[in-house]
């Protein structure tokens, strides 16, 4: 029995001993963790802030790259933009307009109907009359500067014929030039007018595709955001929870090294009690104190019997 005693003390201080360890090293593997998890919390977080700065940089090269098109766009454009304003404005000078250039000769030409100086100024209309006047100068000088009376008739005849001919001729000439030179104005200024339009909705577009970059480059730059915080929010939690559970496990693991211990105890106790020994020989009597048991340390109450216990006496 001497053996079972000792031995059940020496279990009670290892019972305490592991608790103590035990606790001790659940108390490290929940730091450990949450350290770990701060550690994977900040890496998180700089992943986040990394992705960020690479989506700002594809955002601003997309920025320079769609200036860049639009400033060509419009280059390419420049060039009829500035022939129309230039027909357009000769168009505008040409029919005495507001807009047009009133210190030019022809300002207000095609604004009134077609005159007598317009046809004196036609060109068919002055070679005729010269043709006319050589032929009859001709024939004067042959007959030694006399003219003949059917001569004169011939004459009267051939100015009449010109006014009537020749008239509707530069009348049609006048009309036809002066639809050509309005026409081809005219396609000018159309020609603008479209490159200014095409111009316009270059500009909407590139408006409309920045609008959209920046609300997808402020999206983009959220949700990397939100994702980088969730997670460093989902380690520290699991660092929080993994150093809740190793202090929960010391706590346990005292708790169990001391019942451990406990129990120990007791049954030394119970020991102590069932085979109690007066004398020094070798009995439970004196285990834990006293001077004849085995060991040392506690002493049986007063009052409590010395023998067997009645109980199991008549066992024996």
């Amino acid at each position: 029995m001497a053996f079972a005693a000792v031995a059940a003390g020496i279990g009670a201080v290892g019972s305490i001993a592991g608790g103590i360890s035990g606790a001790n090293s659940s108390k490290r593997a929940g730091k450990n963790a949450r350290k770990q998890a701060k550690i994977a919390a900040a890496a998180a977080l700089a992943e986040s802030q990394k992705a960020q700065a690479l989506n700002t940089q594809y955002y601003d090269q997309n920025r320079i790259d769609q200036a860049r098109i639009n400033e060509e766009n419009k280059a390419y454009m420049a060039p009829y933009r500035q022939a129309g304003l230039a027909g357009q404005n000769q168009l505008l000078t040409l029919m005495g307009l507001q807009g047009g250039n009133t210190g030019a000769a022809d300002y207000g030409r095609y604004a009134k109907d077609f005159q007598m100086s317009d046809y004196q100024a036609d060109p068919g209309y002055a070679f005729r009359l010269q043709q006319g006047i050589d032929a009859m100068n001709k024939s004067a000088a042959a007959r030694g500067g006399l003219m003949s009376g059917s001569a004169i008739k011939g004459g009267i005849k051939f100015g009449q014929d010109m006014g009537s001919e020749e008239y509707g001729n530069a009348y049609a000439r006048y009309q036809q030039n002066r639809a050509n030179q309005l026409n081809a104005l005219g396609l000018f200024a159309t020609a603008g007018m479209n490159a200014a339009q095409n111009t316009s909705a270059t500009n909407a577009l590139y408006g409309g595709q920045m609008g959209d970059a920046s609300r997808g480059y402020a999206n983009t730059q959220n949700e990397i955001s939100m994702g980088g915080q969730a997670r460093a929010s989902g380690y520290l939690t699991g660092g929080q929870q993994a150093q809740a559970a190793g202090n929960m496990g010391a706590q346990n693991s005292m708790n169990q090294g001391f019942s451990n211990a406990g129990s120990s105890l007791q049954n030394a106790l119970l020991m102590n009690r069932l085979f109690p020994k007066d004398s020094g020989s070798g009995g439970y009597g004196n285990l834990f104190g006293g001077g004849g048991g085995y060991g040392g340390g506690v002493t049986l109450a007063p009052g409590m019997p010395s023998g067997l216990n009645p109980q199991f006496k008549s066992g024996y």
